[in-house]
């Protein structure tokens, strides 16, 4: 089958790319039982979710979502209209943006529309994400998830985004991870910009990092990655640390003559550094991130100037 290929025991990967960015989606087979682990946008079960099943002639009763991102979320609509039965489980902090997609472009991609936001309003994202589809099972952090003969530890790796999981298997050592850890961001096609990584809380994210390495998995199962093992989500570990500890050293140096600036020209100065990665949202949003950590922290102030928000270094930094 083109793009599927088994990784671990019983465990299928589904290359779905979009947008010339590389994308997994896993299936796990418990034997009586199949499960699926994230659907991509809104087109790729008809591209590559549903062909998979047809010739293996056996359909999933569970489609777990690791988080609320378009890319993890946008096909559960046309699978659930396609697989009767199908059941969908996500972190309940999750569920809100997976059942409403207008909050989830609201309270992710516009939580900084002074400084940065779509061109066409998130039209072309909300296509992406397909309709609105209910979460029948709202997932907490010491659940466990089984299909058929195989059982999954439901582990909070929040930071990428809210209600961000990852499923672990400790019989077999297998860890499913979706975006837990990014490091300096999946490598894109020729042609396309590189994407950086992408977190809403610096803290949050580097402790999911930490925690899905610690596990010390025989395969990790990654959303951009495909599958790798121990030594290989190591190095997305470290990775991921310098990424935020570049963006820590990068956004105090936009502020270093004591002028306040906005998160857009704190971005900018950003970019200039890693200039061959798209300048839009993923940058304005870790770049927001750690300055958010540089404020809790008592590096950086605020100050609203003309009814804008405007950071500043701290007297005392």
């Amino acid at each position: 089958m083109s793009g599927a290929r088994l990784v671990a025991d019983g465990i299928w990967m589904l290359d779905a790319p979009f947008m010339g960015v590389p994308l997994m989606l896993y299936v796990i087979d418990g034997g009586s039982e199949m499960a699926l682990v994230d659907s991509g946008i809104a087109t790729t079960p008809d591209d590559f979710v549903l062909p998979f099943f047809k010739a293996i002639g056996r359909t999933p009763g569970l489609l777990v979502n690791t988080h609320a991102h378009v890319d993890h979320f946008g096909g559960n609509l046309r699978l659930k209209e396609s697989l009767p039965g199908l059941k969908v489980a996500a972190h309940h902090i999750d569920a809100r943006w997976i059942e409403d997609t207008r909050r989830h472009l609201s309270e992710f991609y516009r939580q900084m529309p002074d400084d940065w936001f779509f061109e066409d309003d998130g039209e072309a994202l909300l296509a992406l994400c397909g309709a609105n589809t209910a979460v029948d099972r709202r997932l907490l952090d010491t659940d466990r998830l089984k299909s058929g003969n195989r059982e999954f530890h439901v582990l909070r790796s929040s930071g990428h985004s809210p209600g961000h999981v990852t499923l672990f298997e400790p019989a077999t050592g297998i860890a499913i991870t979706g975006d837990a850890a990014l490091g300096w961001g999946p490598s894109a096609a020729e042609g396309t910009p590189d994407a950086p990584s992408v977190y809403y809380d610096a803290d949050a994210y580097l402790a999911g990092a930490r925690m899905v390495e610690t596990l010390r998995a025989s395969t990790y199962c990654t959303g951009h990655f495909g599958a790798i093992d121990h030594a290989g989500m190591a190095r997305i570990v470290s990775d991921s640390e310098a990424f935020v500890a570049s963006f820590d050293e990068w956004t105090l140096e936009a502020l270093a003559d004591g002028a306040p600036r906005t998160l857009h020209e704190i971005a900018l100065h950003v970019s200039s550094h890693i200039p061959t990665y798209e300048f839009g949202f993923h940058i304005h949003a870790s770049a927001q991130a750690n300055l958010e950590r540089h404020a809790r922290e008592g590096r950086i102030g605020t100050v609203v100037i003309d009814g804008r928000r405007h950071f500043r270094r701290s007297a005392t930094s």
